[in-house]
């Protein structure tokens, strides 16, 4: 079950009524507008007249959460939305098609390797890094820092390039 402390934290600091099913976390925003917080990672902006807007959570430190929906990222530390880049579509498209999990900022979109402790970073001017997600390291090899450069393949898909190798999302490896 994914964590919903950060959920109901951040309601109660904001005096939000919220109620606790056995698969989600609903926020009542208004009268007529609650969000719902999936254990799965999605998330639902809903009214009685059904679903607005979809998208993915996770939490942010443990009373605060980020939304994604689409090209915008939803901070409640802030309490604003942030456009993406579009200069990203093609990678978010590809991780959004296998469930992986991503984070980004106007500059940079990061995917999550939390069993690994490590993410990949993209680059607005298309640099590309490997680090370890604890102290944001670079992941060594050969005693040298896993960084390169990566580019769109297509709408859907992109590729890494690195002196060690390529990696091609439509094929999902390294040659």
């Amino acid at each position: 079950m994914r964590n919903r402390i950060c959920i109901k934290k951040y309601a109660e600091s904001k005096g939000l009524t919220f109620v606790t099913g056995a698969t989600f976390v609903q926020h009542y925003v208004s009268s007529d507008r609650s969000y719902f917080f999936y254990d799965s990672g999605k998330w639902e902006d809903r009214t009685s007249s059904g679903i607005n807007k979809e998208g993915k959570w996770q939490c942010d430190g443990s009373d605060n959460y980020f939304i994604w929906h689409g090209n915008k990222k939803y901070v409640s530390r802030d309490n604003k939305w942030y456009t993406m880049n579009t200069i990203f579509n093609c990678v978010k498209e590809e991780l959004e098609s296998r469930n992986m999990k991503y984070e980004f900022t106007s500059n940079e979109l990061k995917l999550l390797f939390p069993r690994d402790k490590q993410h990949w970073s993209f680059y607005e001017d298309g640099k590309w890094g490997k680090f370890n997600t604890e102290d944001n390291s670079p992941v060594m090899i050969d005693g040298k820092p896993t960084v390169g450069t990566w580019e769109c393949d297509g709408e859907e898909e992109y590729k890494v390039l690195t002196e060690w190798g390529i990696y091609n999302s439509k094929l999902n490896s390294w040659t």
